[in-house]
């Protein structure tokens, strides 16, 4: 499931990376008044807004004598005290007054949810947030695409100082999930994944000296399906990492210092000509 931006074609996997290109690329409005619906971006225009438009403001129920200053606070007071909780949850002894709360109920205590990186599966959203921050690198990445994504390119920020080799195996699954997403969306394509990486020499001081970040990449692939996922992501790490080996081969001098990005780089294309024969994608070339 991924979210599409409504603003332009950019497309997240997450809500809140969503939600941060939003406010961050279109100006969406992080603040919200507790009072009305005044919106802003800055925390001082909502303090001035609320000091002038609100202050001594108060909420009254309708039915009793209750009084509050936040919305949010009299809506749960109204649901808690006037509305007749009629709706049973069949697997507990919760009961709510609309069919929506009872849903989110649901959603929230008694459905099983799945990490969509690896098998731990949890019926609290705390513990699969608390598994993904601990088990698996964050979603730091940017994507970029042309002419309705048919050409399309995702790069994650890699953390920390790893080899390439455990960083092609820990981003495995998020390419993956990216290639997955867009055969769903678009269909048939072309990919290969991408590699840079920091280098650095030092002298007989140990004062580094000269630092490099060159790149590396497999070869193209075409992919109808998900099937030999597998044998094609081993065959395009065993091509980086040989790329990488050579590079530094015959006494280089070269450092590893960290991996600094990944990526996967796609594009579509059909597997049948106009003509309906098969296409020679062996003369294709990678964007």
């Amino acid at each position: 499931m991924g979210y599409t931006c409504s603003e332009c074609e950019s497309t997240f996997r997450e809500k809140k990376n969503l939600q941060q290109h939003l406010r961050k690329d279109h100006g969406l409005e992080k603040y919200n008044c507790k009072y009305c619906k005044f919106k802003t971006n800055s925390p001082s225009n909502m303090k001035r807004h609320t000091r002038v438009k609100h202050t001594n403001f108060e909420l009254k129920c309708k039915q009793c004598e209750y009084t509050t200053t936040v919305k949010s606070d009299l809506n749960r007071h109204v649901r808690s005290k006037h509305l007749p909780k009629n709706i049973q949850c069949e697997q507990c002894e919760f009961y709510t007054d609309t069919q929506p709360n009872l849903n989110q109920h649901i959603s929230r205590i008694h459905t099983l949810k799945r990490c969509d990186e690896c098998h731990f599966t949890t019926k609290s959203q705390k513990e699969l947030k608390n598994h993904k921050d601990t088990q698996h690198e964050p979603d730091d990445f940017e994507e970029k695409s042309a002419f309705n994504m048919l050409l399309y390119e995702k790069t994650w920020k890699v953390r920390g100082f790893k080899d390439p080799l455990s960083t092609l195996r820990l981003y495995k699954i998020k390419i993956a999930n990216t290639l997955q997403h867009y055969l769903k969306t678009k269909g048939p394509m072309k990919w290969y994944i991408g590699m840079q990486v920091v280098l650095h020499k030092i002298s007989s001081e140990g004062i580094i000296t000269q630092e490099a970040s060159p790149g590396f990449t497999s070869r193209p692939t075409n992919t109808l399906s998900m099937v030999d996922f597998e044998e094609l992501y081993l065959e395009s790490s065993n091509k980086i990492m040989n790329d990488f080996d050579n590079y530094n081969a015959n006494g280089s001098g070269w450092i590893l210092s960290r991996v600094q990005l990944i990526s996967v780089h796609i594009h579509c294309y059909s597997p049948f000509s106009t003509n309906g024969d098969t296409e020679d994608t062996d003369n294709e070339e990678s964007y």
